[in-house]
């Protein structure tokens, strides 16, 4: 007599039917992109400002300005329309050849300020 073997087919349970725990995805490590730093900027004003001397085409780095600089350009926004991102300063420059210009008239209110 031959020998007959029956194959049978595994068929893989379902998690709710097995009674463990569904197997979770594999997780892929999500990379965040570091905040872009943020652009340098120039100051194009009046260099003596009362008491403050602040150097003309000063840069300041990453866009982070100096404590007395930050309080000034927050109380006036003449002084803050001085400082651009260096990649208007030639745009800048040209407004400032215009005297009928706002940046112009900025320049001019800066340069009587009194700090």
């Amino acid at each position: 007599m031959a020998k007959t073997t029956a194959r049978t087919s595994r068929s893989k349970a379902s998690p709710e039917t097995s009674g463990k725990p569904a197997a979770r995805p594999r997780s892929r490590s999500v990379t965040r992109a570091a905040p872009a730093p943020a652009e340098a900027v120039m100051y194009i004003g009046p260099a003596r400002l009362g008491r403050l001397h602040l150097q003309r085409n000063t840069v300041f780095s990453g866009g982070i300005l100096p404590a007395q600089v930050q309080a000034l350009a927050q109380a006036s926004a003449e002084f803050a329309s001085l400082i651009v991102p260096l990649g208007k300063v030639g745009e800048a420059r040209q407004m400032l050849r215009n005297p009928k210009s706002e940046l112009a008239r900025a320049h001019a209110a800066v340069a009587r300020m009194e700090v």
